[in-house]
């Protein structure tokens, strides 16, 4: 028997005029490990990720302030 996980991909945009205060890349990286993700990464104004617990989705929003709070 074959056990597949899924991931569902995200990104995450940034505007470049304020990728001195936010990464991308890091909250990419954050929200993946969140939702059960191994990681992503990209780019300061833009990054990938995914993750496979979409149980925690309706937490995305408090999870992504607090990441923007830090």
């Amino acid at each position: 028997m074959e056990i597949i996980t899924l991931n569902y991909p995200y990104t995450v945009a940034i505007s470049k005029a304020i990728t001195d205060k936010f990464n991308a890349g890091f909250i990419a990286k954050e929200l993946s490990l969140f939702l059960g993700g191994s990681g992503g990464g990209g780019q300061p104004s833009i990054a990938q990720a995914g993750g496979s617990d979409l149980a925690k989705l309706p937490k995305v929003k408090d999870q992504l302030q607090s990441l923007l709070d830090a």
